[in-house]
């Protein structure tokens, strides 16, 4: 099952809006919804990487993005299920899924 299937919430952290172009963002969230599934739910937009690679057996995707300064995280929540979401967002929603955001430092 793919990332579409799963219809996450996404969200990106300040920092991201604020120092990522809008072209890489773009890649990095159509990458992350490329790459993640059931069993992927991290990703690793990393400007040092050479090759695409997975760590962690099969869990992290190491994606090389040379386009920002620091390691740019994309990680996949679980809740469960949509009300235990819902409740925790206090709006009703459609999926159990987050996708964040976030650069490594922020984690």
């Amino acid at each position: 099952m793919g990332l579409e299937q799963l219809n996450p919430i996404v969200l990106c952290t300040r920092e991201v809006i604020r120092n990522v172009k809008p072209k890489t963002l773009n890649f990095i969230l159509s990458r992350a919804f490329r790459l993640m599934n059931s069993k992927v739910d991290f990703c690793v937009f990393d400007p040092e990487a050479k090759l695409l690679s997975l760590e962690d057996d099969g869990r992290t995707a190491r994606v090389p993005c040379k386009a920002v300064s620091e390691k740019i995280y994309a990680i996949l929540d679980d809740f469960g299920s949509p009300e235990v979401l819902s409740e925790n967002l206090g709006e009703k929603v459609q999926t159990q899924y987050v996708l964040t955001i976030l650069f490594a430092s922020e984690y």
